[in-house]
């Protein structure tokens, strides 16, 4: 139960909650990194021959998150920086190239799972600033 001062609205104290809850989640993988997946992933030709070089780009772009996350929005707190950068990045790149990867060809609802997972949990870990 939400404490509510008498003259204060409902709505706008769940609207504030919803902000900051949306502003966590903002926080959590750079738009710069995921867009630079995205991007690299595309150019890539699709063909295990080069897969390798789709998992030298990610490893570049884990540590681009953790420095985009520390120097450009703030975030100090090594939990999160660990969260992010060496959880949440790497579930959501492996579902957007799960394709690549014929180990994982018939349980393509495994990184589904773990993607909705770390979702739910991301919060927990995506507190403030500090």
């Amino acid at each position: 139960m939400v404490n509510v001062e008498p003259n204060a609205e409902p709505n706008a104290n769940r609207a504030e909650t919803i902000k900051g809850y949306l502003d966590r989640v903002r926080e959590l993988v750079p738009t710069e990194v995921t867009a630079a997946f995205v991007a690299i992933n595309s150019l890539i030709p699709f063909h295990s021959d080069n897969n390798t070089y789709v998992l030298i780009f990610f490893g570049f772009l884990v540590v681009a998150c953790w420095l985009y996350l520390n120097q450009f929005q703030g975030v100090s707190s090594i939990q999160q920086l660990v969260f992010t950068s060496l959880i949440a990045f790497p579930v959501w790149a492996f579902n957007i190239a799960m394709a690549r990867f014929d180990f994982i060809a018939d349980r393509t609802f495994i990184p589904a799972a773990i993607l909705i997972l770390v979702t739910v949990f991301a919060p927990l870990f995506a507190g403030r600033k500090t």
